[in-house]
């Protein structure tokens, strides 16, 4: 869409929800009709009413989140509970009635919104996070809603929380650390670039998927092993991330790296180090850097 015209847009959205303050400097409040304007714009006939256009369905997507960005840095917080209403019952029905398509265009909405201010504005805190809790294992197979959860959820830990409340969140999302779809790497990846208060809370589900997967793809996994521990380290002396109650819930991890080492040990004491390639080196390598932080033989890095 033209961005002339769909500021204008925006901006007509607006200014059509809000009551002007009589002070300049004091926040706008919602008008009282808000809420029905906010039902229209939220349905799946408005948000999909671009698909045939050659602009596409993401211009009135883009539209609607711009213009709930905009409530949300201007109306009082209090206030914005029936903008946040309007939103969880849509996407409440959406989940409820399978509508992948229309789910994946309120996620973008619902996201644009809680990365306003860290989340701050976000009204019912615990009901969103568990609407995540919902969304996942309806739409396991739809691509499209994945990644838009995901973005979510990276947006959703941002908000400032106590070691407790983002420990509850862990644990509610733990089922959904058994995806093993590409995205998911991803969504990791950005997830161990968060608070190390949110990195901590999430380490048992981190690990977790780590463990399921490090056998059948150790190349992408091992990376991933290393900048949890590194993480970790709050200082220059290393900690074990796995004491010893959790050894035996993560086991595959400590006998790859084991096994990774004597693999190669066993190489170069046959054939020498030039004949081993250099993934294999690399991936040896990662595995080194692990062992400081688990509870393994030590003996076996006397070669390296």
């Amino acid at each position: 869409a033209d961005p002339l015209k769909q500021c204008g847009g925006v901006s007509l959205l607006y200014h059509v929800m809000i009551v002007k303050a009589k002070q300049c400097r004091t926040p706008v409040s919602l008008h009282s009709k808000a809420g029905q304007v906010l039902r229209f714009l939220l349905k799946e006939s408005t948000l999909s009413s671009c698909d045939n256009f050659p602009q596409g369905s993401g211009s009135t997507v883009e539209a609607v989140s711009s213009t709930l960005q905009r409530l949300c840095e201007n109306v009082k917080a209090e206030e914005l509970s029936v903008m946040w209403n309007c939103l969880y019952k849509e996407t409440k029905e959406a989940i409820k009635n399978k509508k992948s398509a229309h789910l994946a265009r309120l996620l973008t909405v619902l996201t644009s919104a809680v990365r306003v201010k860290k989340g701050l504005t976000v009204y019912d805190y615990p009901y969103l996070v568990g609407l995540v809790s919902q969304i996942v294992p309806t739409f396991i197979h739809s691509s499209d809603v994945l990644e838009k959860v995901m973005e979510l959820m990276l947006c959703t830990v941002d908000r400032p929380s106590d070691v407790i409340d983002m420990e509850s969140i862990a644990l509610q999302w733990a089922p959904i650390f058994s995806l093993k779809s590409s995205s998911f790497l991803i969504f990791l990846r950005e997830l161990l670039e968060k608070d190390k208060l949110v990195v901590k809370a999430f380490t048992s589900n981190i690990l977790s998927w780590i463990n399921n997967l490090i056998t059948e793809s150790s190349e992408e996994v091992i990376p991933l092993l290393l900048s949890l521990c590194e993480k970790q380290q709050t200082s220059h002396e290393r900690v074990n991330i796995i004491n010893e109650s959790f050894e035996s819930k993560f086991e595959r991890i400590h006998e790859f790296l084991e096994d990774k080492i004597k693999k190669v040990q066993t190489s170069v004491e046959s054939t020498g180090l030039a004949q081993i390639d250099e993934a294999e080196i690399a991936a040896v390598w990662g595995a080194v850097n692990c062992f400081p932080y688990f509870k393994v033989d030590s003996s076996l890095l006397i070669c390296f």
